[in-house]
């Protein structure tokens, strides 16, 4: 359901009917919901036959969530109305319906007895209230995946900005997804989806005749809502049909007049599915009575063995359907560092330190194994794997440790993976056990605390679905094309809610590592797990693995595991059939694994798909991966490719996608990443290093890599990688890279460059035919680029030489659909003429890779190899030979190998060409020069640690220069006209993705001025200067002015750290005993504390002064103040150092914060006499200073004037707002002193 409710601003809102009782909740699944909303009112309506008034009370509510839950797995929002009391009911209402079933439960902040949202005279409680109670049901949800929906009934009661307040609190406290009920116009209902955009999923409810106006599910999608419920509707349909029918019986006497608007006998018993009852009931006619005690059999043949596996390891059922499941291995890596927090905070022992192993393989470095890890939060928790390691006595598999890897591929390497066992990680491809008749599934961090704590965890058991491949696949298809084809016929979400069992030939022939290719992927159909039955290769596989039974133990076991096998007539909930007969290698194209298709085959139309959801999804997939429909797969250029991950990087992958290579060589970045160390040493024993290593590919150490963009194995933006992993989600291999899921043997085909090509047999070829100079004025962006304007004014052109003629951008593709010839074949002097650099854009741009040619214009070489343009000069002999062999057969591929320096085409012998060295280094990494010195990084610090360890004086602490090298991504350097540097040099000190977006931190040198700037940019947006404080400066002095003398020390908070000025005027204070600084964006937090500002080491330095991570606002709003270790501690003096407009003061529909409400809840946390201030960046605004002083007992505005040296000295006025609360001391005499201080 979470996913789902995420996925809406992609797919739309998430529509969920209201539902009463398990017929309407089946019904509802029948029609194709998502979901079902059981609704508080309409349980009274049917059961009680009563108003919706507070009557239901919470076992009825339990019980029919179990009676719905038994008949139907459709996720379930549950109305659970206040909770039914306190927070310790709201504990207990959790609890109960999490066990009964419950997907999401909604709690509101009416007072008992509570009522319809849209009757009037409802009572609310109060918002403190209302935020312990949000905190109880946190504390209390045991499954990660339930989602707290919480609503607020203020504004019938309240009104609508107070009703926003509350949301605000209530998402501080801890809301999955906020429900305002009721708004009342359609500005009002408009503004509740905006307020909260990016931050919170919100909540829209339609009821008829309600107080809100009644608008189409895709309407309130398209405001930004991401659930829509219609919780009354059912009710008022069925009572009006009840009354339709009743009076047409007492009329005719009879159904007849009704009979079409009615289901018949066969329709009703096929609807409560009785023939399936029956049948089942069947199976155990003749069984011995119930009240006799029997042993359990072993023999599970009527049952499927995922069934027959779970049912082993119950330990207790509950009423609501829960059972607690026994685990009998459990998995954990450096991720699992919050779960041993929960133990560590309850002070709780692990229950079975036997049965835990730990293994470092999430944040594992696949380079530089036997240097310091240099990420420090990497170090960190790989750290706090060693220190749980031996706090709780469990085994680690660590960096160093010969038999380190991904934790799925070792697991089964040890035999620590057996038949017939519950396995379980914080992982969701822990599915990848289920290959050996295990019932292996991911579970979140709270649930891996339970397994840790208790050995066991309570589970809803997974309907079974049986999964048949028909057919003879061809020799060239292996699991991982078998898995695509599947979850492209049934979908990402197919086997939601189900336990997948692969049957079939297919299945049976294939080894242990392709099964657990099976088993890996069955995650990404929505399926819980996966599994096969084990048999004699699973056996064979096993035996003798370090941690496998042996001797007459193992005899035991093999007898009791061949009773795990699936008897062919078990019942199933479903089953699927994918037929394989002639089924080719496939490769994804889109952003979902569902997104498939035969590698020989095109880009699908997203109109052809059978659903909406899938038709939307698929169109936004097309749009990311830059491929339009019917675009042919084959032939797609490629520019990475990595062979690794838990999915595909067994010895067998390995060995597959070596043989695949066939003593080519790669023409893209290559990453090989064993999926163990044994793997790594098994197959350089092999010789499978060599191989690979000749091809151009990089052999590193084993880890999650590149399948997660980890440790800096990334695929740049834009550019399009050939993975053998098992996920293609935008971004998941770096921001705004295309992943392609392949097979590996179809990796490692990708990492070559062959391709037909185009003749341009003329001489002297320059820049300006290649791209007409009145082009160069155009920007080079979008997809496209400079493509459309290649030889735009070239005569006589061979047919797909022109950029227009090739499609859109480098997708390697014309525009007729045919794969676009990557290598053109040119005569002498190529790209001679001037030195512009677009000439070469617009090849690359248009998907050229390669250019065959008798010479070269010297700087066009240079260009080209700093762009990844493979320059290859031949004699002209041979680029005849190749041109005329090109011509004959226009289809032919060429191959050009730059490992081996040849070009060969078919029929001729391979012409070898030159290239210096560092040209080759670059086009063999894909790198541009400046990425080149970039990923040289490790080598430039060993050199700069040992310059300054014999010349101290280089280092900049030493010399009081601020900051580490840094990175110059720009200059803007110029020439004046007295010979001076003027305009900005600047260098990026850091850059770190947020939430609200790319958060940048800059060192600016203003040449002319000779100051040294530093600023802090969102996105292209500047947020902050240090050019620029008097303001800052200016609150904090005139701020602590203000005060009323009250002798002693004071406490002061700021909201917003920024460059950190307001905070070093405050502690230059004396009188000031403690600083609470409220930072909401923690990179600036780092950046202080890592001494990239200035003020940073000075700051963190100061024992009176403490940085918090936090929404400052919210904090303000909320009853327990600013600091989290002091709840409700009141301060002299909140000052806010923030950048306001007039307008964001005044304007009540963007800073609720500083209307009179929430101005009151701020100077609650203020001592008599205490301050609150804040600074403008506009001369000052007389309404503001009103609204200021009808809260405060005084309140007036300060201007501060200063000149902007950018702007010639020009004169800048902006303000200082202050207001003080009452005190006890005579008033004004502070006042009078902070005025004259100004």
């Amino acid at each position: 359901l979470r996913r789902r409710i995420a996925a809406a601003p992609d797919r739309g809102p998430l529509i969920a009917p209201g539902v009463y009782d398990a017929m309407g909740a089946a019904a509802a699944e029948a029609a194709g919901f998502e979901a079902a909303y059981l609704s508080g009112a309409s349980i009274a309506y049917s059961r009680l036959g009563g108003p919706d008034l507070g009557l239901i009370a919470l076992p009825e509510l339990v019980e029919t969530v179990a009676l719905i839950r038994e008949r139907t797995d459709l996720p379930l929002v549950v109305d659970a109305d206040n909770g039914f009391g306190n927070a310790l009911n709201v504990r207990r209402t959790l609890r109960r319906l999490e066990r009964a079933g419950a997907s999401a439960v909604q709690l509101e902040d009416q007072s008992f007895p509570k009522r319809c949202g849209h009757l009037a005279d409802k009572s609310l409680i109060e918002p403190a209230e209302m935020v312990g109670k949000i905190r109880a049901a946190v504390d209390s949800r045991q499954d990660p995946d339930l989602t707290l929906i919480i609503r607020t009934d203020a504004v019938a009661v309240e009104g609508f900005d107070a009703a926003m307040a509350r949301a605000e609190a209530y998402l501080e406290a801890g809301a999955d997804v906020l429900f305002v009920e009721a708004p009342q116009d359609e500005a009002q209902l408009a503004a509740v989806p905006r307020r909260f955009a990016g931050r919170v999923p919100t909540l829209a409810n339609m009821v008829e005749g309600g107080r809100t106006p009644n608008r189409t599910a895709q309407a309130l999608g398209e405001l930004g809502f991401s659930i829509v419920i219609f919780p009354g509707g059912l009710a008022r349909a069925v009572v009006q049909t009840m009354q339709a029918y009743f009076a047409s019986l007492r009329q005719h006497g009879s159904n007849a007049p009704f009979r079409e608007r009615m289901l018949d006998f066969q329709g009703i018993n096929d609807f409560v599915r009785t023939p399936e009852v029956l049948a089942w009931a069947a199976r155990f006619e003749g069984q011995p009575d119930a009240g006799e005690a029997h042993a359990p059999e072993s023999d599970a043949g009527a049952e499927p063995a995922a069934r027959e596996v779970w049912e082993r390891h119950v330990v207790e059922r509950d009423a609501e359907g829960n059972e607690l499941l026994y685990v009998d291995r459990h998995l954990a890596h450096e991720g699992s560092f919050h779960a041993f927090g929960k133990l560590a905070g309850r002070d709780l022992p692990v229950a079975r330190p036997d049965l835990t192993l730990l293994i470092a393989d999430h944040y594992a470095p696949t380079r530089g194994r036997d240097r310091p890890i240099a990420d420090p939060e990497v170090a960190r928790v790989s750290r706090l794997l060693e220190e749980n390691a031996a706090r709780f006595g469990l085994d680690l598999i660590g960096l160093q440790d010969p038999r380190q890897g991904i934790v799925h591929v070792v697991g089964p390497e040890l035999g620590f993976t057996l038949p017939g066992l519950t396995i379980v990680c914080g992982d969701s491809h822990t599915s990848t056990h289920g290959a050996f008749g295990a019932v292996a599934f991911g579970i979140g961090a709270s649930e891996v605390a339970h397994v840790l704590a208790t050995q066991c965890l309570w589970q809803r058991r997974p309907k079974p679905m049986r999964v048949r491949f028909v057919g003879q696949p061809r020799a060239s298809v292996g699991a991982k094309d078998l898995v695509l084809a599947m979850i492209a016929q049934i979908g990402a979400d197919g086997g939601s809610g189900h336990a997948l069992e692969y049957v079939g030939s297919a299945v049976e022939r294939l080894s242990m590592a392709g099964r657990m290719t099976l088993c890996n992927l069955s995650i990404e159909s929505g399926a819980r797990f996966g599994l096969i039955a084990p048999d004699a290769t699973t056996f064979a596989y096993v035996t003798g693995r370090p941690l496998a039974p042996r001797g007459a133990l193992l005899e035991r076991a093999l007898a009791d595991w061949r009773g795990l096998a699936s008897d062919p007539d078990a019942p199933f909930a479903a089953e699927v059939t994918v037929e394989v007969d002639g089924l080719g290698p496939m490769v994804t194209w889109g952003t979902s694994p569902e997104q498939a298709a035969p590698v020989a085959g095109r880009v699908p139309d997203p109109a052809s798909l059978p659903t909406a959801a899938r038709r939307e999804a698929a169109a936004k997939a097309l749009a990311y991966m830059d491929l339009q429909p019917g675009q042919a797969l084959d032939g797609l250029a490629i520019d990475r490719v990595f062979i690794g991950s838990c999915t595909n990087a067994r010895l067998e992958d390995l060995r597959e996608a070596a043989a695949a290579i066939g003593g080519r060589r790669a023409q893209v970045p290559a990453l090989v990443s064993p999926g163990s160390r044994a793997v790594k040493r098994a197959a350089e024993r092999e010789g499978l290093d060599a191989v690979f290593r000749a091809a151009g590919f990089e052999w590193a150490d084993s880890g999650c890599s590149m399948c997660v963009g980890m440790n800096g194995d990334l695929v740049p933006p834009g550019a399009r990688c050939a993975s053998t992993a098992n996920r293609n989600f935008p971004g998941r291999q770096g921001p705004g890279s295309r992943t392609h899921l392949v097979s590996p043997a179809m990796a490692a085909l990708a990492a070559v460059l062959e391709s037909p090509a185009v003749v341009l047999l003329r001489g002297n070829v320059d820049t300006d035919q290649i791209i007409p100079a009145r082009f160069l004025r155009k920007p080079r962006e979008g997809t496209a680029g400079y493509a459309p304007y290649l030889f735009a004014d070239l005569d006589d052109a061979p047919a797909g030489l022109r950029g227009e003629e090739r499609g859109d951008g480098c997708d390697g593709e014309e525009a007729g659909g045919e794969a676009a010839p990557e290598i053109l074949i040119a005569g002498r002097n190529f790209g001679c003429g001037s030195s512009r650099e677009g000439a070469v854009y617009a090849l690359v741009d248009a998907g050229y890779r390669a250019v065959v040619a008798e010479s070269f214009g010297d700087i066009f070489r240079a260009n080209a190899a700093r762009n990844g343009l493979l320059c290859v000069q031949l004699a002209p002999e041979e680029v005849g030979a190749l041109a005329a062999a090109a011509a004959e057969a226009p289809a032919a591929r060429l191959t050009v190998d730059l490992p081996a320096q040849s070009v060969a085409a078919p029929g001729l012998a391979a012409y070898h060409f030159a290239i210096d060295g560092f040209s080759k280094k670059l086009l063999r990494a894909g790198y541009d020069e400046l990425d080149l010195t970039l990923s040289l990084a490790g080598a430039i610090a060993d050199f700069s640690a040992a310059a300054e360890a014999a010349r101290p004086w280089l280092r900049p602490e030493t010399t009081g220069a601020m900051g580490p090298l840094a990175r110059v991504r720009r200059s803007q350097v110029a020439l004046g006209r007295n010979g001076a540097l003027v305009g900005p040099f600047f260098e990026e000190l850091d850059y770190r993705p947020t939430p609200i977006g790319a958060l940048s931190l800059r060192r600016r040198r203003e040449l002319s001025l000779d100051v040294e700037v530093y600023e802090i940019k969102l996105g292209e947006a500047f947020l902050m200067s240090s050019l620029f404080t008097a303001s800052e400066v200016a609150l904090a002095r005139l701020g602590l002015a203000a005060l009323t003398p009250r002798g002693g020390a004071c406490d002061v908070v700021v909201g917003g750290l920024g460059l950190g000025y307001t905070a070093q005027a405050v502690l230059q204070a004396p009188e000031v005993a403690s600083l609470l600084v409220v930072e909401a964006l923690e990179p600036v937090i780092d950046w202080h504390r890592e001494g990239l500002l200035p003020l940073g080491r000075e700051l963190c330095a100061d024992p009176r002064c403490r940085f918090v991570a936090g929404d400052f606002f919210a904090l303000a709003a909320g009853a327990e103040g600013f600091d989290p270790t002091a709840p409700g501690r009141r301060v002299d003096a909140v000052l806010v150092d923030i950048d306001h407009t007039p307008d964001f003061l005044l304007d009540t529909g963007h800073a609720d914060f500083y209307r009179p409400a929430g101005l009151t809840r701020l100077a609650a946390h203020l001592r008599p006499g205490g301050v609150f201030g804040l600074w403008s960046n506009a001369p000052p605004e007389p309404a503001f200073t009103a609204r200021l002083a009808d809260v405060f007992a005084t309140a007036w505005a300060e201007p501060v004037r200063f000149a902007n040296p950018l702007q010639a000295g020009r004169e800048v006025t902006q303000t200082v707002y202050l207001a003080r609360t009452a005190a006890e001391a005579a008033p004004g005499t502070a006042q009078g002193t902070a005025q004259g201080t100004a």
